[in-house]
C-alpha cells in the first residue's frame, strides 16, 4: 500500500482544490473582462458612425448593429455576475461540508447529512442574500442526485420497482425546487446549476416513463400507469424544450452540451 505523500490530509487536499478551483475561475474572469474590453471597442467604434448616418436605411442599420452589441455585452455580463458567484461559493465552508457529505461511506449517509445542511439553510431562506440561496439550490441539486442514485440502487435490488419510482419521483422534485434559486455556475457541476437540474429531471423522467411503460406490457389494463405514462413523456419533453430553449450552451460537468447529453435521454422516448 502506497503510503500518503508528507503533510497531505483531507484539510490539506480540501485547501488545494479550493485553490486550483479560485484559480480556474479567476482566469475565466480575466478571460470575459477582455471580450467585454472588446466588445465595448467595438460599440465605440459603431457609435463613432452615428453622426455620418443620413438615409434611413443606415440608421435601421446602426440600430441592428447597437441592439447586437448591447445583446453581447449583457450576455457577457451575466456570465461575469456568475463567476463572480463562483469564486464566492468556492471560498463558502458550507460547499465545502456539502462536498464532503457525498465521500461518506453510503449514499444513505450522504441523503442524512445533505438533508442536515439543507434544513439548516431553509431555515433562513426568505431573508438569504442571493449567495445563501444559490448555495442552498446546490446543496438541494447534490441530494436530489443522491436520491437518483439511491433509485437506482433499488431498482437493482428489487424485484418490485414502485419503490424505486417513488424515490426518482421526489429526485424529480428536488431538482424542480433548484430552479427556484439563482442560477450559479459551480466547478463540480457545470456552467449553469438549473441547466443541470433541467438535463437530470429530463433524465429521470423518462426513466419513470420507462419503468411505467414495463407496467403497462405486463398488465395492460392498468389504466393509472396509461396516464402516468402520459405525464411523464410530457414531463420530459417540457424540461427538453425549456433547456434548449434557456440554455442552448450550457455545459455539464464533463463538458458536453447539457442540451447533447439530454437529447439522448429523449431520443428513447422516440423509439418506443
Amino acid at each position: 500500500m502506497l503510503a500518503a505523500p508528507a503533510g497531505a490530509t483531507p484539510q490539506n487536499n480540501t485547501e488545494q482544490l479550493r485553490s486550483a478551483e479560485v484559480q480556474q475561475i479567476a482566469s475565466g474572469l480575466q478571460e470575459l473582462v477582455a471580450r467585454i474590453g472588446v466588445v465595448q471597442a467595438q460599440a465605440r467604434s459603431t457609435l463613432a458612425q452615428a453622426e455620418r448616418v443620413v438615409t434611413p436605411a443606415e440608421c435601421e442599420a446602426l440600430a441592428r448593429e447597437v441592439a447586437e452589441l448591447s445583446a453581447e455585452l449583457e450576455r457577457l455580463t451575466a456570465a461575469f455576475k456568475l463567476q463572480v458567484s463562483a469564486l464566492r461559493m468556492a471560498a463558502d465552508p458550507l460547499k465545502a461540508r456539502t462536498l464532503a457529505a457525498l465521500k461518506l461511506p453510503t449514499l444513505k449517509d450522504a441523503k442524512t447529512a445533505l438533508e442536515q445542511i439543507e434544513a439548516e439553510l431553509s431555515k433562513d431562506s426568505a431573508e438569504s442574500g442571493e449567495d445563501a440561496k444559490r448555495m442552498l439550490g446546490f446543496v438541494r441539486y447534490e441530494l436530489a442526485d443522491i436520491l437518483r442514485q439511491l433509485a437506482v440502487q433499488e431498482m437493482r435490488s428489487a424485484t418490485d420497482h414502485r419503490g424505486a419510482a417513488a424515490i426518482l419521483e421526489r429526485a424529480v422534485s428536488k431538482y424542480e425546487q433548484v430552479l427556484t434559486s439563482p442560477d450559479a455556475m459551480i466547478a463540480e457541476i457545470g456552467s449553469s446549476l438549473h441547466a443541470a437540474a433541467l438535463r437530470r429531471i429530463v433524465q429521470s423522467e423518462v426513466a419513470l416513463y420507462e419503468g411505467c411503460r414495463r407496467i403497462l406490457e405486463q398488465q395492460p389494463t392498468a389504466g393509472t400507469y396509461l396516464k402516468k405514462v402520459k405525464e411523464h413523456r410530457d414531463a420530459a419533453l417540457a424540461a427538453f424544450e425549456r433547456l434548449q430553449r434557456v440554455f442552448p450552451d450550457a455545459r455539464v460537468e464533463d463538458g458536453r452540451l447539457a442540451v447533447g447529453a439530454a437529447r439522448e435521454d429523449v431520443a428513447r422516448l422516440r423509439r418506443q
